[in-house]
Parts: C-alpha cells; sequence; structure tokens
C-alpha cells in the first residue's frame, strides 16, 4: 500500500480595483490525503481534500466554432484509466467534476473484461451558470462512474457505462452502450446507445429522459482515409456530466482526407473535404456546412487554404450563412526554433470577421524553451467601416529543465480586457513519487481586482505491507 500524504501553505493576498484600499493577506495551511492499494490485478486509488494548484490554469483562447472548447485532463487523480471512460460521444468528461474534495477509483482487468469504478464529491461545476440555466442546485455532488468493457480480439470490444450526478433526490443519470468493430479492409464500425434521466432541477418539475444514438464507419489508411457519421441527439439529452457537442440534433456528417509523405524537397501533399447536414427533431435545417482544405510541405515549410461555407441557427434561433476561409503557414526546421501562424477570414456570425494566431517557439538549448502566443481577432458589422477589436490576448512562456526530476515554469497571459494571469511553478520530485511544489499566482480580473498567492506543496509517499 502507497500513502501520500501532503501540506500545503497558501499566503494569499488581494487588492481591490482601485489600489487605493487594503490589501489584505491571510495564509492558508492545508493538508490532504493520496493512497494507493494494488489488488492483483486491480488498483484502488483514493483521494482526500486534493490540491492541484501545481496545474497551470487554461489558456483564453478564442473559439470560432459553435461546438464548445474541449480542454484535456491534466489532475492526476482523474489521468490514469481515464481513457477506459472514453466512449464516441462521452457520458463521463472528467473536466466536469470541479472542485474536488475526495475520491475513489478501481481500475483494472480481468481475463478480456476491462473494469473502472470512480466515486467522488465535488463542489458545483459553474454556480454562476447553474443558477442562469435552473440546473441542479447548488450545493455538493456526488459522482459516480462505472465502466465495463469485454475486448474481442486485438482491435474490438464492447462496453457499458453508467454515470450519475446526484444531491438528494435531484439527480441526473445517463447509461449506453458502444462498440468498435474491426471490419475487412482496415474498415472500423462504431456504434453508440446511450439514455438521459433527469430529475429534480431548479426548472423541472417533472423528470426527463432522451437518447442518443450514434454509428460511424471508417476506413483509414496512411495515405486516403473516409468516414461517414450518423448521429440523433435527443432534444433533451445533455448529461451535465459528459460532453455533449449539440443537443436536439440528428443527421450525417461524411469526411475525406488524401494525405502523402514523400521524402526530398516535397515533404507532404493533403486534401481534405467535409459535408455536413443537421436537422432538429421538428425536421427544421439546422445546420449545413461544406469545407475543403489543401496542404502542402516543401523543405519544412508548410501551407495550407481552406474554405468553407456554414448555414447555421444559433442561440437565438436565427439563421446564419458563413463564408469563411482558413489558412495557416509554419516553418519547422530540425532544431531551435519553429514558427506557425493559424487564421481565418470571412463573413462568420454576419459580421466581416480576421483572426490570426501566430505563434513562435525558440529552444536555444535542450533544457531551455521559449513561447510566444498571441491572438487576435478583428470583427466589422454590416452597418459600419469601422473594424473593431474584439479579442487581443498575448501569452508568454518559458520552461526550464535543471535536471531530470527538476523543471521550471512560467507563463503570463494579457487580454484585451486588461485580465492578468501570471503563473510560475517550481517542481522537484526529491525521491521517487515524492515532490515539492513552489507557485506563484498573480490574477487580475475584468473588475480590476488582484489576487497574488505563493503556494508551497510537499507530498511524501510512503510504503507499507498492512494489507
Amino acid at each position: 500500500m502507497k500513502f501520500k500524504p501532503y501540506a500545503t501553505l497558501k499566503p494569499q493576498g488581494s487588492q481591490p480595483e482601485d489600489g487605493d484600499g487594503e490589501t489584505t493577506v491571510e495564509v492558508k495551511p492545508d493538508a490532504g490525503l493520496d493512497l494507493r492499494y494494488p489488488i492483483k490485478d486491480f488498483t484502488v486509488d483514493l483521494t482526500l481534500n486534493p490540491d492541484f494548484a501545481q496545474i497551470e490554469a487554461d489558456p483564453d483562447l478564442v473559439n470560432l466554432s459553435d461546438i464548445p472548447l474541449r480542454f484535456p485532463e491534466k489532475r492526476p487523480f482523474f489521468l490514469e484509466g481515464n481513457e477506459l471512460f472514453q466512449m464516441p460521444i462521452d457520458l463521463f468528461y472528467s473536466r466536469r467534476v470541479e472542485d474536488l474534495i475526495g475520491g475513489g477509483k478501481v481500475i483494472g482487468k480481468f481475463s478480456k473484461y476491462n473494469l473502472a469504478f470512480m466515486e467522488a464529491v465535488a463542489g458545483p461545476e459553474n454556480p454562476d451558470k447553474e443558477i442562469e440555466e435552473g440546473e441542479l442546485p447548488l450545493a455538493n455532488y456526488n459522482y459516480s462512474v462505472f465502466r465495463l468493457q469485454r475486448e474481442l480480439g486485438k482491435t474490438s470490444s464492447v462496453g457499458l457505462l453508467g454515470v450519475n450526478k446526484q444531491r438528494g433526490s435531484t439527480y441526473d443519470r445517463a447509461g449506453g452502450v458502444d462498440a468498435r468493430v474491426q471490419l475487412p479492409a482496415d474498415v472500423n464500425l462504431n456504434l453508440e446507445y446511450a439514455r438521459e434521466w433527469k430529475a429534480g432541477g431548479l426548472k423541472m418539475a417533472d423528470s426527463t429522459a432522451d437518447d442518443l444514438i450514434f454509428v460511424q464507419l471508417a476506413r483509414r489508411t496512411n495515405v486516403f482515409s473516409l468516414d461517414a457519421v450518423y448521429a440523433d441527439i435527443g432534444e433533451h439529452f445533455n448529461p451535465e456530466t459528459g460532453f455533449i457537442p449539440r443537443v436536439d440534433r440528428r443527421g450525417l456528417v461524411i469526411r475525406s482526407r488524401y494525405n502523402k509523405q514523400y521524402k526530398g524537397t516535397l515533404e507532404r501533399l493533403r486534401g481534405e473535404a467535409e459535408y455536413e447536414r443537421l436537422v432538429n427533431h421538428a425536421g427544421e435545417l439546422t445546420n449545413h456546412r461544406a469545407r475543403f482544405s489543401g496542404l502542402l510541405g516543401v523543405n519544412n515549410i508548410f501551407f495550407l487554404l481552406g474554405p468553407e461555407w456554414y448555414y447555421h441557427v444559433n442561440d437565438n434561433n436565427e439563421p446564419l450563412t458563413d463564408r469563411t476561409v482558413r489558412f495557416f503557414a509554419g516553418w519547422f526546421p530540425p532544431k531551435y526554433v519553429q514558427i506557425r501562424n493559424t487564421g481565418s477570414f470571412g463573413v462568420r456570425d454576419n459580421k466581416d470577421t480576421f483572426f490570426i494566431r501566430p505563434e513562435i517557439t525558440i529552444r536555444p538549448t535542450a533544457k531551455l524553451s521559449f513561447e510566444l502566443i498571441l491572438q487576435r481577432l478583428h470583427e466589422r458589422a454590416p452597418e459600419t467601416t469601422q473594424w473593431q477589436l474584439s479579442e487581443w490576448t498575448r501569452r508568454f512562456i518559458v520552461n526550464y529543465q535543471f535536471a531530470q526530476r527538476m523543471y521550471a515554469r512560467a507563463s503570463a497571459q494579457f487580454t484585451l480586457e486588461k485580465e492578468r494571469r501570471v503563473f510560475a511553478l517550481f517542481a522537484y520530485e526529491y525521491r521517487p513519487e515524492s515532490n515539492f511544489f513552489i507557485v506563484y499566482n498573480d490574477n487580475r480580473d475584468v473588475d480590476g481586482d488582484t489576487e497574488r498567492i505563493v503556494f508551497i506543496k510537499i507530498a511524501h509517499l510512503l510504503k507499507t505491507n498492512l494489507f
């Protein structure tokens, strides 16, 4: 059995917007515990009062699509075995579990079966959003996830998953089955059926239930790929524990890709095409898209150009037709520097838009790297001739690897609204699985209020043969 107790010390200061008010400083000591117990082919993990302050916050990204951004999981408790919970459309997206208070999970394999179970207690995911939309009452929630998967040969499987988010008689539950089948000629068939049950929300007098159906047929090779997806996502199907890109949609998406790599001056040729047509359950057309792109790589320099036509209905039920072109240019020499720029221009959401995201990475040595990432979005309404700067984000990152188990990282981000987010981390693994962290955060919000935090954490691994 492995015990990993940890202690934290968090001196924290805050200052009001005008800068003239009194700066308040408080010191918050805390402690927590991680425990791991292997039982034959299974591993039991428990965590109590975890603190993830050493994990950097997600960067601010400009989202030009009508699908929410999906950020990767970084917290150690959720990382191991997280792939077992994945489905074609995820009913459990671990980033929904925020403000984790404690939890436990069991992950293992017996014969040809993979098994995973997780239980967690956490605070509200997004209090402002939940009050506005009438979701579950604001309080600590219990999360339960169960996954059983049966391997069929080396590349096929069938499984089931159940997830529950609950407080008292208020709940949001979903369950589903999925299958991944390897067919001849490099063809894959992916299937999913799921159903959600919800009761007790602030605006729901009665319980609701709805379904999801997903079918994908794909053939992917090194040169040519083709896949077709049919999805039917119910009008009320939207588990608060999952990542559901769209609700109340049914229809077809077809994608194809040609990708050829060469040795010599010409390095790569790639072409992609996508067609999408979706309707809601009233039979009304909601999404209709056609887009193409071509990429050329010559002597470590890559260029991409991709026109797109997209008809869609926004949240206010207004029909919009976008006509845009996305582009990419990048230089990727073997050493020292990488330069790339992503962007788009055209009509989007009934506005003229121009977006660029230049990035540069410099690695003067094997241990040191610098990154600069900029995002700039200009928009112009139909009735005006003036362009307006809508987004302007600057992000700077420095990494230094002192030794194999010791590194430092610092980042600073600034936005158009004068928000500031500064993060600095020193991490040292002084013995296997035992860590020492020093973290500094300096954050200023839109209102100008500033918060500065120094976070010190030590986690020490203990082993015992008690059981």
